[in-house]
């Protein structure tokens, strides 16, 4: 596996003088140094050269320029791309502009596995062109990388419930919110504690690494019916980038939305702060076309549970009806349905909400937070498609279906780069758990985690209604004959 960096990362790993050091200094030589651990390459790309040409101060510029020998350099990079060919033609040839788009090609290209940059907006570009998989900033890139290598991040508590008023309001996490609303921001926060708001946090190293504040609305407008949930504020720290407290957060209002009965959810987000658009949008928020007199876009997600019998229903696609009113609404008719065995220590990892001391468990890896997640197996099975049903069943001490997901993609492979590109952001196994699993052809399932059964439907059940004839080995398709007994199990079960 090989990371093209960014000369954003570049810099701080070479500083000339100790005024150059950065606070990513660090950061970057940890992730060098875990690069070497796992047997990774960094590389660079040849244009990186020219563009350290450009620096005025000649005796670093020909510093840097000897330094940067000691780098592998991405040899006969790729030029031209399809998918930039438009955009390419707008842009000045040797700019910075210019360069960022020729790292976004080696990576389209597949003449490198990873970018890593510090760059929001060529993160942006990422996302717009279904790069953003294999785009990572640096603390992200560390993360992935001690997954990889079976080193877990520091674990922080569960998320905690706490009510506004207790509140740290000088935590570090608020500024970024003072900046954009001041004056306003102070007062807002008084109403919120006065009114006793909901709210979550995630405490990092003596500070938040996320917080939450939600607010029932009272008013029906939007575009959105019935009882509706504003999320007033949602921030993680960058301070804690990669390790999906995001998605941890997420669901933790999601689980409140639908315990609590709600139709909707909207919230309000800055135009500037475009990756946490793209994050709800990723999770079925739609903007609606009118803004806040700030200037913020709306965006509205419709709940639905999976017992709630909807006219959307025959819209949409399976996968694309479950994100849009997800978590837990899924289609079924249309679908298929496999049961999908895991082992109780993958299980663990991959599912640390289903665990009786969730305390101590949730948080310690990125792909346990997070609702996208993905599932290797060897099985020879490959009739599966977006938006198929995967119930996960527990082998071993529980002896049941836990756990419910929604396929996203899927592939098959036998070689472990590949494997590791596909599932990188979602992996509960490590580089050498890949490389063993692929001396035989590999199915890789990415999925969207939509809910616990609870109580686990055993498996005395399912063999008496006939769905399996003895303990799965392997993953195995469900007749259709039985679906009806199983959309009936999952109406008094499924919880999110």
């Amino acid at each position: 596996m090989n990371f093209l960096v960014d000369t954003n990362i570049l810099i701080p790993l070479e500083p000339t003088k100790p005024d150059d050091l950065s606070d990513k200094t660090t950061e970057a030589v940890d992730f060098v140094h875990l690069l070497r651990q796992a047997g990774f390459q960094l590389i660079i790309h040849p244009i990186q050269k020219q563009d350290f040409q450009k620096d005025h101060d000649a005796s670093r510029r020909e510093m840097r320029n000897i330094l940067l020998g000691k780098y592998i350099e991405l040899r006969n990079p790729p030029t031209t791309s399809l998918v930039f060919q438009e955009e390419i033609q707008n842009i000045k040839p040797n700019s910075n502009d210019w360069v960022d788009f020729q790292l976004l090609v080696a990576l389209e290209r597949d003449a490198v596995d990873f970018l890593v940059t510090e760059d929001k907006g060529l993160r942006k570009l990422a996302r717009r062109h279904d790069l953003a998989d294999r785009v990572f900033d640096l603390s992200e890139a560390i993360s992935r990388i001690k997954d990889l290598i079976g080193e877990p991040v520091p674990a922080p508590p569960a998320v905690r419930s706490v009510i506004a008023y207790e509140l740290d309001e000088s935590d570090p996490i608020f500024e970024s919110f003072r900046d954009d609303y001041s004056p306003d921001f102070e007062r807002w926060l008084t109403d919120c504690k006065r009114e006793n708001r909901q709210a979550w946090i995630i405490e990092g190293d003596n500070e938040y690494a996320a917080v939450s504040i939600v607010n029932p609305e009272t008013k029906n407008h939007l575009d959105l019916e019935g009882k509706i949930l504003k999320i007033c504020t949602f921030k993680t720290s960058e301070k804690f980038s990669g390790r999906k407290y995001g998605e941890l957060l997420l669901k933790t209002i999601f689980s409140y939305a639908l315990s609590k009965k709600y139709d909707g959810l909207y919230v309000t987000v800055l135009p500037k702060l475009d990756s946490l658009i793209a994050f709800f949008e990723d999770f079925g928020f739609h903007r609606i076309p009118d803004k806040t007199k700030r200037g913020e876009f709306k965006l509205t997600k419709p709940i639905l549970s999976f017992a709630t019998e909807s006219s959307h229903e025959d819209e949409l696609e399976p996968l694309d009806y479950h994100v849009r009113y997800g978590p837990t609404a899924i289609r079924i008719d249309n679908s298929q349905v496999f049961i999908t065995p895991i082992k109780p220590e993958f299980h663990r990892l991959l599912f640390p909400e289903e665990e009786n001391q969730k305390e101590l468990v949730t948080g310690f890896f990125p792909f346990g937070n997070s609702i996208r997640k993905a599932y290797l197996c060897n099985s020879s099975l490959k009739r599966i498609d977006k938006g198929d049903l995967l119930l996960f069943y527990r082998s071993g001490d529980i002896r049941g279906i836990t756990s419910v997901g929604i396929v996203e993609n899927i592939l098959v492979t036998s070689s472990p780069d590949i494997l590791t590109k596909f599932v990188l952001k979602r992996t509960v196994y490590s580089k050498k758990e890949i490389e063993e699993m692929c001396l035989k052809p590999v199915l890789a399932i990415q999925f969207r985690y939509s809910g616990l059964m609870r109580p686990p439907i055993k498996f005395d059940e399912l063999k008496y209604e006939g769905l399996i004839s003895g303990p799965p080995q392997s993953i195995q398709s469900i007749s259709k004959e039985k679906i009806e007994w199983l959309r009936e199990q999952m109406k008094i079960r499924l919880q999110f």
